[in-house]
């Protein structure tokens, strides 16, 4: 949900704000959401790599049984990136 509404804010601040200030706004929009997928994959791989690899190193030396893949957040994560891409 925090996702969808990152988006619904965006979509509202291009639509409201942007036509009437910027004399090229497809150019701006264009821009924006250019940096916001790079950033949003750079974020995804931190989290991937980083995040997930202390939480098995962390989870294999504490706890007997190691942590598994969560398929429905990943594929939720995936589903989210194709969303900005498009």
């Amino acid at each position: 949900m925090l996702k969808v509404s990152i988006l619904a804010v965006l979509c509202y601040y291009w639509l409201a704000l942007v036509p009437s200030n910027v004399p090229c706004w497809e150019s701006f929009v264009g821009q924006d959401v250019y940096r916001l997928v790079i950033v949003d994959f750079i974020f995804c791989l931190l989290g991937s790599f980083c995040g997930e690899y202390l939480y098995n190193v962390i989870a294999t030396r504490c706890v007997v049984k190691p942590a598994e893949f969560d398929v429905a957040r990943n594929v939720l994560d995936l589903i989210n990136a194709q969303t900005l891409a498009w």
